[in-house]
């Protein structure tokens, strides 16, 4: 099938955010959503965000620092007006300070979502902990990471010098990202028309992670077979 298009199944994982992000709008909370990488927790997330233009979602990409994560979000609301403004505008405390303002009084966001998390240092953590206390009062922040930001994380918590202790003490809830199971793999090959058990058990004894089901699924409707008695 060359016009194949893939489709993203509601698995357990999906759910599971899905329902937990729901309660952290409603109560405004905190929350950190964490697990090994491929396990979905992006798809979800921007989803989620997708689905309501008063949610917010933003990754912070690999080696970027914090003044230019949060320049992207001010660029996003038009505040950067020339390069003469940034100059003097352009502070790391100011762009936080804009940032959460754009957001809870001319965006109105409902929640705040900064996936990546884990790219930012120890020290960064302290800006992330800024933006909550900016806008707590009127929406929920939540962050995501693979499994050495929560590492890291615990690791730096016992640094009381570090700014990690005032942020995990404001976390509300720490969410585990599981593997998905072998229902949710049978699930995902149903949703995009693959229902040979055969072909199934062989997707799910690759399973590293679900970028792999993907590529698994892709390959079989372009007839590419040869995938399934090799070794992962």
């Amino acid at each position: 099938m060359t016009n194949f298009k893939y489709k993203i199944a509601p698995i357990s994982s999906f759910l599971q955010i899905q329902e937990e992000l729901n309660l952290a709008v409603e109560y405004k909370r905190f929350i950190v959503i964490f697990g090994t990488t491929g396990f979905g927790k992006s798809i979800p997330l921007l989803n989620y965000a997708n689905d309501n233009e008063l949610i917010s979602y933003s990754a912070i990409r690999p080696a970027e620092t914090p003044k230019r994560f949060f320049s992207r979000y001010n660029d996003i609301f038009g505040n950067q007006k020339s390069e003469a403004e940034f100059q003097y505008k352009g502070t790391l405390d100011w762009l936080i300070q804009s940032t959460s303002y754009e957001l809870i009084n001319t965006k109105e966001s409902i929640m705040l979502i900064i996936d990546e998390a884990g790219n930012f240092s120890k020290i960064a953590q302290a800006y992330l902990r800024q933006v909550y206390d900016n806008i707590m009062s009127q929406s929920a922040l939540v962050l995501s990471g693979p499994d050495r930001y929560r590492m890291n994380m615990k690791n730096w918590n016992r640094d009381l010098t570090s700014p990690v202790p005032e942020l995990i003490s404001r976390v509300h809830k720490f969410i585990e990202i599981k593997k998905p199971t072998y229902d949710d793999i049978k699930l995902i090959c149903h949703y995009n028309e693959i229902d040979d058990k055969k072909i199934i058990k062989a997707i799910s004894s690759k399973f590293g992670n679900l970028r792999h089901v993907k590529e698994y699924i892709l390959r079989t409707h372009r007839g590419d077979m040869s995938w399934v008695n090799t070794s992962f």
